[in-house]
């Protein structure tokens, strides 16, 4: 009984230094997230394409002093629009980390239908002349071709900036001239843009479709909507979107800002994520260590009492330090080297030391066998864990 108490002591001494080497992987992963960073604010961040949004100037009339008037921006959206575009997975390096960025080429189509006039309390005038289209693109150094727009067969300039701040921070902006009598006009532009992690779309056609498609086999459907089609195999993903006005929270047009935050709340689009990273696996494993040691611990307290041979708490110890000291080796081999690689290094090399250490603290080497097969045994069945990513709990 003293020396399970013993025993049991070391164990959750154990745990000290497991904590620590827990603290150590977030570290690896925060500098990993850091190089992340880094990169994509040089390639390009996250993208969000919003837009089309026809704006168009119009003056009203003070409501309180009738003499005075202000210029507001009235924001027309789209019946019909159309993006089509593809994304094309690329992995960077920056020092020891890999980063997945992409390429996009997008081609957004559609349709607007004027008003025949505009509907607004103390309308003074509508500037018909000084309209002007904006799409949203959250980071604009990641585009990477000069961008045009097929207005009714009229190709079309782009000029940067956003006049439009409060709905789109980030924008590439357009200026056309209306002919209310004209009723419908249609458009077409190509985005080739550079961006990293995920792309979303804003939904703001009366009918919106998107149609993506991908080489990467790990997307994340993320947003306000999910893809109402898709398919996944092993040549990577396509997804299909259709959204429709009464989907979402805002109307067809407004004036100013007054839909910002609905807007924003409106994205859909897709993460091209890692289902598992390296930091991930070791982290995922250190939390059976205890397993590990408690077994291992448990294999010498039983030699200790069937064949009636003291072994020193030190020696407990030290085989327990090796224990703790392989998930360091993981963490280090697998940022140079493929993780499952690198488990099996960590395992040989930390189960051969333990072998011949306990070789010489047991009277009988077979003893020392079993208890290299079952740390075999255990890291086996921790390598198997870490491949399920649904049924891990379940294993």
């Amino acid at each position: 009984m003293l020396k399970l108490g013993v025993i049991f002591i070391l164990t959750i001494l154990l745990m000290l230094p497991q904590v620590l080497i827990k603290e150590l992987i977030r570290d690896r992963q925060s500098l990993n997230m850091g190089a992340i960073q880094e990169v994509s604010d040089k390639w390009g961040s996250e993208q969000t394409i919003g837009g089309p949004i026809l704006t168009i100037p119009v003056i009203l009339k003070d409501l309180t002093e009738p003499n005075i008037s202000h210029t507001a921006y009235y924001h027309l959206l789209p019946d019909q629009l159309t993006i089509r575009g593809k994304l094309d997975p690329q992995t960077l390096q920056r020092g020891i980390y890999h980063i997945i960025v992409y390429q996009s080429d997008q081609e957004l189509s559609g349709q607007f239908n004027l008003p025949g006039q505009v509907d607004l309390p103390q309308l003074q005038e509508v500037l018909w002349d000084q309209a002007f289209i904006s799409i949203g693109l959250s980071d604009l150094r990641g585009v990477r071709d000069n961008v045009s727009l097929d207005w009714n067969n009229t190709t079309i300039e782009a000029v940067p900036g956003s006049r439009i701040t409060g709905l789109l921070p980030s924008a590439i902006t357009f200026p056309v001239k209306l002919d209310p009598l004209a009723g419908q006009y249609t458009f077409r532009t190509q985005i080739n843009f550079n961006g990293s992690i995920s792309l979303q779309f804003l939904p703001v056609g009366k009918n919106t479709e998107v149609i993506w498609t991908s080489d990467w086999q790990d997307p994340k459907f993320t947003g306000a909507t999910l893809p109402a089609e898709r398919s996944l195999d092993a040549g990577g993903f396509t997804g299909t979107w259709k959204i429709l006005q009464i989907n979402r929270n805002y109307p067809q047009s407004w004036l100013n800002d007054e839909y910002h935050e609905a807007l924003q709340a409106s994205a859909s689009g897709v993460e091209l994520i890692q289902s598992l990273d390296e930091y991930q696996k070791s982290m995922r494993s250190i939390k059976y260590g205890l397993l590990t040691i408690v077994l291992t611990f448990l294999v010498f307290f039983l030699i200790e009492v069937r064949f009636r041979q003291r072994i020193h708490p030190f020696q407990y110890t030290l085989v327990g330090l090796a224990l703790v000291l392989y998930y360091i080796l993981l963490v280090s081999l697998s940022e140079q080297i493929p993780f499952n690689w690198a488990y099996l290094i960590s395992t040989l090399v930390v189960g051969a030391m333990i072998y011949l250490y306990s070789r010489s603290v047991f009277e009988q080497p077979r003893h020392a066998l079993v208890l290299l097969g079952i740390l075999m045994a255990v890291y086996g069945f921790v390598f198997v864990v870490l491949q399920l990513a649904d049924y891990a709990l379940v294993m």
